[in-house]
């Protein structure tokens, strides 16, 4: 009997998908896309030569119009993809054309044309959209999604030192050579806060701009903002895209329509609380103090610090537009209310966030509908919560009894020292007294705190508190004889166990080969603050501890690194940002490809 083959009534659907965004299609589809992305780059490049080169003011407007004649080939190139020959125009086919996410973009940008700037976010949209259709193509192709996240958090390194370097972004009298742009761009897309310029003065308008923009990013998280992107471009997310976004964002397994929710709701979260702080920072902060920004009396320069203040500590990057961080505003309630506060919360992390928020909504609904549906905190709730309290009361008292008995403060104000340092050491940077300034004790306890970090899924660094918290139960469990790990009426299961110490091993070993990089070739340098108690080792291994943990927080040798020193700070910012979290990534791949079949025979070792 011959078979009939039954068409398939969704392969139209697919096709025409297929030749709207995906990389991988045939023929003139896959020309299409690529011809596409080349004229949004082209647009992204055209705006960063206007706005890059105060020189070529004069010729603004040939750049604008051609922006415009780009958006125009854009159109013509979507049209005759969608509209190829031999198929008549109907209104049905004119609809879809008109309602596609990247033809509203074009045409909202030709329309209002006369605003130039109209055109620069039209160009950005366009090059987001097919940034992320390059992504969804590298997934498809089999890459680890471990692997993209380091290569796009590389790419934007690059790109910002690449716009840092641009004579826009730094005044005409102080250029920044490409290291230190590097150093700078890689210290604000991993959210650390190092600097080696003065962020107020050293750069312009527009380079402050481009710090807050990557600072922003790299809270956000790649993976997260592009998902964002393609949300609001009504472009889809693929299998493979929403497993690699699980698996950075949240840890579990989900299904598209739920992260969807997910990612809205981070955004909503995110960009939520920093609003707030923005304006109670423009209403709370006073109308001047010491070391202030030079705008800061003016409405529009009091709102941009705003922002740049609330976006920094939310993503707990510790950059600041004033040159001594909030030490100014040391006992100010604005400094240890809402930086502090802003900083706490962005180190909570994108899991507890959603939890916090199905416990209320199930809450909302039981008042309503007169329910019983009961959601609990989740045990990884739990212990954010419980780690990051105990040891925020740790650091408080050991930093107060430091800075009462070796370096005589006032008890209140050594009460708001202890209380911010101990917050913004969880990987925040920002400080209201000088680490250099503290006591023994307190520049110890700070290397403790700034190693431990904040939570998972969050832009905190450091070995996290989850991992801290599991080692210590393991190392409890080992001294209570017990066979398992037990924590709150749970048991921790021995691959979460594994994956804690190796976290631990190898944020301990990356903090070691930096340091002892720093000691090499910064051998001879004479201690920043001369006739303290604090040595240039000292210092080394801060700065080690601090870059690594995307802390932010310096001893006062960063400006004066050599080039090869900020070369190894800047690797280990990249390692400390992203290391953890790819190699979780990658090693989950790993295990359910390559699973031993086979058992070595036991034998003992002595440990004591």
């Amino acid at each position: 009997m011959t078979r009939v083959p039954v068409p398939d009534p969704a392969r139209p659907r697919l096709e025409r998908r297929a030749r709207q965004g995906n990389l991988s299609a045939k023929g003139p589809g896959r020309f299409s896309v690529r011809l596409r992305g080349l004229l949004a780059t082209l647009a992204v490049l055209c705006s960063t030569l206007h706005l890059g080169w105060p020189s070529l003011q004069d010729d603004v407007s040939t750049i604008r119009w051609i922006q415009v004649g780009l958006l125009l080939c854009y159109a013509i190139v979507l049209v005759a993809t969608e509209l190829p020959r031999g198929r008549a125009l109907n209104a049905q086919r004119l609809g879809h054309l008109l309602w596609r996410s990247d033809s509203i973009v074009v045409l909202g940008g030709l329309i209002f044309a006369w605003w130039w700037p109209t055109l620069d976010f039209a160009g950005a949209l366009l090059f987001l959209n097919h940034a992320w259709m390059t992504y969804l193509w590298l997934l498809r192709r089999g890459l680890n999604p471990g692997l993209i996240f380091v290569l796009s958090f590389f790419v934007l390194i690059v790109a910002g030192a690449g716009v840092l370097k641009l004579p826009a972004a730094t005044p005409p009298e102080q250029p920044i050579g490409f290291i230190d742009a590097l150093f700078t761009s890689t210290s604000a897309t991993c959210v650390t806060g190092l600097t080696v310029r003065d962020t107020g003065t050293g750069f312009t308008r527009f380079g402050q701009v481009v710090i807050v923009i990557l600072i922003q990013l790299g809270g956000l998280g790649t993976f997260v903002f592009g998902a964002l992107v393609a949300l609001l471009l009504g472009s889809s997310l693929s299998l493979k895209a929403v497993q690699a976004i699980a698996d950075t964002a949240s840890g579990a397994k989900v299904s598209e329509g739920s992260i969807r929710r997910l990612v809205l709701f981070a955004a909503f979260v995110v960009f939520g609380f920093e609003a707030i702080g923005a304006a109670v920072l423009y209403f709370g902060w006073p109308d001047t103090w010491a070391r202030a920004p030079a705008d800061i009396q003016t409405p529009i320069g009091r709102a941009f610090h705003s922002v740049f203040f609330s976006i920094s500590a939310f993503c707990n990057a510790g950059f600041a537009t004033t040159p001594n961080s909030v030490e100014s505003l040391r006992i100010h309630w604005t400094t240890h209310v809402v930086i502090a506060g802003l900083s706490f919360i962005g180190g909570l992390g994108l899991p507890v966030y959603t939890n916090f928020a199905q416990i209320i909504r199930a809450r909302l609904r039981a008042r309503r509908l007169n329910t019983g549906m009961l959601v609990r905190f989740s045990l990884h709730t739990r212990m954010v919560l419980w780690v990051t309290f105990i040891t925020y009361f740790i650091s408080v008292l050991l930093i107060f009894f430091s800075q009462v008995v070796q370096r005589d403060v006032p008890v209140g104000t050594a009460v708001l020292d202890a209380h911010f340092m101990s917050i913004a050491t969880r990987t925040a940077g920002f400080d209201n007294t000088t680490p250099a300034g503290m006591g023994p004790l307190s520049r110890f306890t700070l290397l403790i705190t700034m190693f431990i970090g904040g939570a998972p899924a969050s832009a905190a660094g450091g070995i996290k508190v989850i991992v801290f918290g599991v080692l210590v139960l393991m190392a409890w469990s080992a001294i209570m004889n017990r066979e398992s790990v037990q924590v709150m009426g749970r048991m921790i299961t021995p691959e979460v166990q594994r994956r804690a110490a190796a976290l631990f091993m190898i944020h301990l070993m990356l903090v070691l080969v930096i340091a002892g990089v720093l000691v090499v070739t910064e051998n001879g340098q004479t201690p920043s603050n001369p006739g303290s108690d604090i040595s240039v080792f000292e210092e080394m291994f801060f700065e080690s501890v601090s870059g690594c943990s995307t802390v932010g927080m310096s001893l006062g040798p960063t400006p004066r690194l050599s080039d090869s020193g900020k070369v190894a700070v800047t690797v280990g910012m990249f390692l400390g940002r992203v290391g953890s979290l790819a190699f979780l990534v990658a090693l989950v791949g790993v295990v359910r490809r390559d699973r031993a079949r086979f058992e070595y025979p036991t034998e003992g070792v002595v440990l004591t």
